[in-house]
C-alpha cells in the first residue's frame, strides 16, 4: 500500500494543473485560489512522497476487502498451464504474479485485472507456468516464445530474480541489462 501511494504521489506531483485539478476534486466544497494550490503544491514536494506510508491496520483492513473481488476476477478468466517447447526455463521473482494488458495504449491505465486484454503470469516451476487470461485460453500450451514470459518474471521484481540453473540466471542477468540498461545490478 505504502509503495502504492507513494508511486501515486510521485506521479501526481508531476503536473501542477493536474494537481490542482486532484485537489479541487478531492474537495469539492472548498474553494482554493491559484496561490494556495500554489503553496500546496510546494509543500507536497518540498515533502515528497517518501513520506508517505499506510497505516498497517487500515492496510490490512483494505486488502481482507479486496481479495474477495480479486479472486472473483481470476476465477473468471480462462487458465491455461503453459510449458516451454525448448530447454530453456521460466524465471520467477519476489513478486511471482504479474499481470500486464498487452492491447492496452497508455504504460499505466487499462492495466487492471478486469481490463479485457488482461493476462496474469503465476509462474509454478521452472517448466510450467499459469496463464490466466480473458481470451478463450485452455488446458495446456507449448510456448514457443519463452521470451515474453521470461521478462514479465523480470518487469515483476521488486527485488530478487529466481532462476532453477546457472544458465538461466546469466539469461536472465542479460535480459534484466538489456531492459532496464540504468539500473546498478548486483552480482
Amino acid at each position: 500500500m505504502t509503495d502504492i501511494f507513494r508511486s501515486l504521489g510521485t506521479l501526481m506531483l508531476r503536473d501542477k494543473a493536474e494537481y490542482g485539478r486532484l485537489v479541487r476534486e478531492t474537495f469539492p466544497d472548498r474553494e482554493f485560489t491559484s496561490a494556495e494550490l500554489d503553496e500546496l503544491h510546494a509543500g507536497a514536494i518540498a515533502a515528497g512522497p517518501e513520506v508517505i506510508s499506510a497505516n498497517p491496520t487500515a492496510a490490512l483492513g483494505h486488502a481482507l476487502k479486496v481479495v474477495p473481488a480479486i479472486t472473483d476476477l481470476l476465477w473468471r478468466m480462462s487458465w491455461a498451464i503453459m510449458a516451454p517447447s525448448v530447454s530453456a526455463n521460466f524465471w520467477t521473482s519476489d513478486n511471482p504474479v504479474y499481470w500486464i494488458n498487452p492491447d492496452a495504449g497508455h504504460p499505466v491505465i487499462g492495466h487492471g485485472l478486469a481490463a479485457k486484454g488482461t493476462e496474469v503470469n503465476f509462474p509454478l516451476g521452472p517448466r510450467r507456468c499459469l496463464l490466466m487470461s480473458w481470451s478463450d485460453v485452455k488446458g495446456s500450451l507449448s510456448t514457443p516464445d519463452l521470451c515474453c514470459a521470461q521478462e514479465r518474471g523480470i518487469a515483476g521484481a521488486t527485488r530478487y530474480l529466481f532462476c532453477s540453473t546457472d544458465a538461466d540466471a546469466e539469461a536472465a542477468l542479460a535480459a534484466h541489462r538489456r531492459m532496464y540498461p540504468r539500473r546498478q545490478s548486483a552480482q
